[in-house]
C-alpha cells in the first residue's frame, strides 16, 4: 500500500486520537515493570531476616518454594529456564545402528520408500 493511500484512513485534524498517545505516557508493559520493581520491607522466608525486598523477588521465592516444599515440577522447570535458558533437544544424526548403518541413510531409505 502506498503512502497516499494510508494518508486517507489516518485521523483527521481535531480528533482526539490524532496525535496518538501523549508523549512521556507509560504504556502497560513499563507500569508492570514498575510494580515488581518497589521494594517493601518483609521477612526473607529464606534467610529469616527483615530485607527490603522487590515484588519481583518475591514471586521467585514464592515458586523457589512450591518447586521444593510442593515439589511443583512447573515451579522448576519456570527457574531453570529464566535462570539457565530453555532446554533445547539435540538428535545425533550421524549415530549408527546395528549393522553399519547410519540414522540419515535409514531416513533416506524409508523416505525414498514412502515415495513408492
Amino acid at each position: 500500500m502506498a503512502k497516499e493511500d494510508i494518508v486517507k484512513y489516518e485521523f483527521q485534524e481535531g480528533h482526539k486520537f490524532a496525535k496518538g498517545r501523549p508523549k512521556g505516557s507509560r504504556n502497560l508493559s513499563s507500569l508492570v515493570k514498575e510494580m515488581l520493581s518497589a521494594e517493601i520491607d518483609i521477612v526473607n522466608p529464606l534467610s529469616r531476616e527483615m530485607e527490603k525486598l522487590s515484588y519481583q523477588q518475591l514471586i521467585i521465592i514464592g515458586q523457589m518454594q512450591k518447586a521444593i516444599h510442593k515439589k511443583d515440577t512447573r515451579a522448576a522447570e519456570w527457574l531453570f529456564e529464566i535462570g539457565f535458558g530453555k532446554v533445547k533437544d539435540v538428535i545425533d544424526i550421524e549415530a549408527t545402528v546395528e549393522g553399519g548403518a547410519t540414522f540419515k541413510n535409514l531416513i533416506r531409505a524409508f523416505k525414498t520408500n514412502r515415495d513408492k
